[in-house]
């Protein structure tokens, strides 16, 4: 709860920078020199750079006050290392035009970047240098940066949220905390994804099998090309704001799932979702609804929940008056047609159905999203209906003497 509030409060910050950089003092700015000279605010001034001395003797860079577009942080200020750049120290510049592109030379010696670091900044381009240990949370949010390379000596960078470009993570593969896998970021301690790279040109993403969990913020704002989202069974929680406001069309849970904390699903685009039996907890405002940036959220018109009899999906579904589709009824193992026997018709139907022929109204001849008829379905078990589940029902109802 406490790591949560932390980010919300970095984010609701974030969303104050045009205000607070309108008044902000470039005093320092008009020292000639590169000499420090101490300020009224207790800093020091080096060039374009505000710095504070910390208690080992290192440098941090508390604000740069320059115009530069191509801004090069030295190793040293007054004969000391700069090791730390201070939080928000680089954020909001230029936030007024949005055209100009900020290059960013980070010194060798840096150790740690601060939270909201670069918020803000059309950043494109950053190298991390070996050495730095701790990447502050939100540290590169709402950049411009398309990629990003956590080198081996990092410690700490759980939340890289925020990104609106991003299209992918990649780990030194020496790094002890941390790994990338299809450009997302894990935590290899309790293997978490921490982070989904906004900018993907992915349409569907399947969390790998044995993820144990999802962080905070993991999909948040962004996802703009990414429509259907599944989530394994190894992932029991799903946490506030997993994936709000993003553009996903579909969510899948699996069988394992436990718990879908608040907020998680909320102004996203989908109408309908399963939700399975091992689900014993939906919090308020989880799914369902849209409009939450303002005081009063409205639920989606039309919204239906599929799940079973007398479990929190039927609850969640009853006191926020959505549809509920009970799927109790047993769905007979490769009857795609629904008519309650399995023969060569079964075979026919469901190839029609891969060959994208509709019922009358429109709509698949095959509901995918009905869990218990997709199971019956998806003889080989790998999560679709593909020609391979053709072959399946065939020798299914061969070896049945059907």
């Amino acid at each position: 709860m406490k790591n949560t509030k932390r980010i919300t409060a970095i984010i609701l910050s974030a969303l104050m920078t045009v205000s607070a950089f309108s008044t902000l003092s470039v005093s320092a700015a008009t020292v000639d020199s590169n000499a420090p000279v101490a300020l009224a605010d207790d800093n020091l001034v080096s060039g374009d750079f505000k710095y504070s001395v910390l208690d080992d003797g290192t440098v941090e860079i508390a604000r740069y006050v320059g115009s530069d577009t191509d801004i090069t942080i030295p190793d040293t200020i007054d004969g000391r290392d700069v090791a730390s750049i201070g939080d928000e120290s680089f954020s909001g510049m230029y936030i007024f035009d949005r055209d100009v592109i900020i290059t960013v030379n980070l010194p060798t010696t840096l150790k740690n970047i601060g939270e909201m670091a670069f918020w803000d900044d059309n950043i494109k381009e950053i190298t991390i240098p070996n050495g730095v240990e701790t990447i502050g949370d939100g540290a590169f949010g709402g950049t411009a940066l398309e990629k990003l390379f956590i080198p081996e000596s990092v410690k700490y960078c759980d939340h890289l949220f925020d990104f609106n470009r991003l299209k992918e993570i990649t780990v030194d593969e020496n790094n002890k905390n941390y790994y990338s896998k299809d450009g997302c970021l894990f935590r290899k301690s309790d293997n978490v994804l921490l982070f989904y790279p906004n900018g993907n040109e992915r349409t569907e993403y399947t969390i790998p099998d044995g993820t144990t969990g999802i962080d905070y913020y993991a999909f948040f704002r962004g996802t703009a090309k990414l429509k259907t989202l599944t989530i394994p069974g190894s992932v029991k929680t799903l946490k506030k704001w997993t994936a709000a406001h993003s553009n996903l069309d579909k969510v899948i849970l699996n069988e394992g799932v436990e718990s879908i904390l608040k907020h998680a699903f909320v102004n996203c685009n989908f109408k309908e979702i399963y939700i399975p039996k091992s689900v014993t907890t939906i919090e308020e405002l989880a799914f369902g609804y849209d409009n939450m940036d303002s005081l009063s959220p409205q639920k989606i018109e039309g919204f239906k929940i599929y799940g079973y009899k007398n479990t929190a999906a039927e609850k969640y579904a009853q006191d926020n008056e959505f549809e509920f589709i009970a799927l109790d009824d047993e769905v007979v193992t490769g009857d795609s047609n629904q008519d309650g026997i399995v023969n060569v018709n079964d075979v026919t139907y469901l190839q029609r159905h891969l060959a994208g022929s509709l019922n009358t109204d429109g709509s698949a001849l095959i509901d995918e999203t009905n869990k218990s008829l997709f199971d019956c379905l998806d003889l080989n078990k790998d999560g679709k209906l593909t020609v391979a589940d053709v072959t399946a029902l065939q020798i299914y109802i061969s070896e049945n003497n059907w």
